[in-house]
């Protein structure tokens, strides 16, 4: 789970709606006037893949800059296989539209796994001091995210109660994740141009399988998969 840059250069007009807002939020809705916009520029954000899982959601014409003019997204809704979520539960009406608050997740894994659970700043991908290398560590064998050894024993539990709440090891995601990385692989070791192996989803669980490879501390990569 990568760090996600939230500016927000495109949604200006909501940007500065949001920015405006004291006390109590209008009521959230998912049919509130700047859910498009603030959807789809997260989606821009977060390279159309889910914040959390890293997953794809959509098509990478769905949230091109190009749709959006004078700081409104100008098509209907996109078609995309996330929900808009607020990465801490609802419980203050301050937050219903706050920006830092938003993040765009796989259906299954809001509505199902994560849904209104506490959450810890810990995995915030958002966060300024989130670094997913310092927190997490990746196992090709079996495929699952970990905390990263070298935490204090307090926060490597932080960090795998949140694991579970973000859905980041569920059963699909995993399987996905092997079948996808597999194939990667395989297709590596026929290449000269690591270039030529476009990695649109599952970033990190990538880049940390490659780093364990060219150091050879986990035998042969491929094997373990």
């Amino acid at each position: 789970m990568r760090k996600i840059d939230k500016k927000c250069p495109l949604s200006t007009v909501y940007q500065t709606w949001e920015s405006n807002l004291t006390g109590d939020h209008p009521t959230y809705s998912s049919q509130g006037k700047f859910y498009k916009d603030i959807v789809t520029q997260l989606l821009h954000n977060q390279d159309g893949l889910c914040a959390f899982t890293e997953r794809r959601l959509c098509d990478e014409k769905c949230y091109d800059k190009i749709h959006w003019k004078e700081g409104r997204y100008k098509p209907k809704k996109p078609v995309f296989e996330g929900d808009l979520d607020h990465f801490n539960p609802l419980r203050k009406k301050q937050e219903g539209w706050a920006w830092d608050n938003f993040l765009v997740a796989f259906v299954y894994t809001n509505m199902r796994i994560k849904g209104a659970k506490e959450v810890d700043d810990i995995l915030k991908p958002n966060h300024p001091d989130y670094n997913e290398f310092e927190v997490l560590a990746y196992n090709p064998t079996t495929n699952r995210f970990t905390p990263n050894p070298k935490l204090t024993a307090k926060k490597q539990v932080r960090v795998q109660i949140m694991l579970g709440v973000l859905g980041i090891n569920s059963g699909p995601t995993i399987r996905l994740r092997k079948e996808y990385l597999t194939d990667k692989f395989k297709l590596l070791e026929v290449t000269e141009d690591v270039n030529e192996v476009t990695i649109n989803q599952f970033p990190t669980a990538y880049e940390m399988t490659r780093i364990l490879k060219e150091s050879n501390t986990e035998g042969s990569i491929l094997d373990s998969l």
